[in-house]
Order: structure tokens, then sequence, then C-alpha cells
């Protein structure tokens, strides 16, 4: 079982691995790490934002993604540990939808909760939104 051989990687190659799964279209190994009762939140700032639940959930999910875009791929741009058994990805995100030729290129952070090798827990957040957010706002003068 392939979540057997992973046991004791360090979780940022866990997650590494993950989204070269991803590139490469390895849905069943990507399925395989998510731990059965997974919750996976897309970003709260957008329309209809689903939070699935569960490894079949999180399946339909990706497989919607790559079904209704012509093309998406996610970037791997920097992978750090903000605490105990999390992964913070900072992600690229270029993607053509197959029916509209919509162009979107944006920049993601997906919060990673890991336990035992699975993933528990995936929170997406828009990486510019979020920035913003974070920051203090500027009072006048």
């Amino acid at each position: 079982m392939w979540h057997d051989a992973l046991v004791g990687v360090p979780e940022l190659e866990l997650v590494r691995l993950g989204y070269e799964m991803f590139e490469a279209r390895g849905l069943d190994g990507i399925v395989e790490r998510l731990d059965p009762d997974i919750e996976w939140h897309e970003p709260e700032d957008l329309p209809d934002s689903p939070v699935m639940h569960g490894r079949d959930e999180a399946r339909r999910h990706l497989e919607a993604l790559l079904r209704n875009w012509e093309r998406f791929s996610i970037e791997l741009e920097a992978l750090s540990e903000p605490a105990e058994g999390q992964v913070l990805a900072e992600v690229r995100v270029v993607a053509r939808g197959r029916a509209s030729g919509a162009e979107v290129d944006t920049r993601h952070e997906h919060l990673w909760t890991l336990r035992a090798g699975r993933a528990t827990r995936v929170q997406i957040y828009d990486r510019e939104r979020h920035d913003r957010a974070a920051r203090p706002s500027s009072t006048a003068p």
C-alpha cells in the first residue's frame, strides 16, 4: 500500500509529493494519503465555497476541477511548517476554463494538517486577500 511506504517520511516531503501527483494526475495516490474523515475547505470568500467531508467528496472535487478546466495546474512555490503537524504550501494556480476559455492566474496558500502520514484537514486561502487582511490598516495623519 502506498501510504505504508510513506510512514516516517517528513511532512514537508509528503505534501510536496502530493503536488507532484496532482500535476501527474495521480488522484488515487492523493486520495489514499487523505484521512478517511478529512475536512477540505475551499476559500471562504468564494461564492458557494464548499467544505468537503471525507475522501469521496474530496476526490469528486478534484475530479471536477480536472473535468471543468481545460488546463488546471498547481505550481508549488514554497513550503513551511508553521506548527507541528501542519504544512503551509504557497502555490500558484494557472487554469483555463473548458467552456468559457477564462484564464486564471492566482496565488493561494494551502494549510495542511497531518497526522500519522495522512492529511486530516486542508484549508485553502486566496493569498492576496489573506495577505491584505493580515496587514494593519493605515490611517491618514
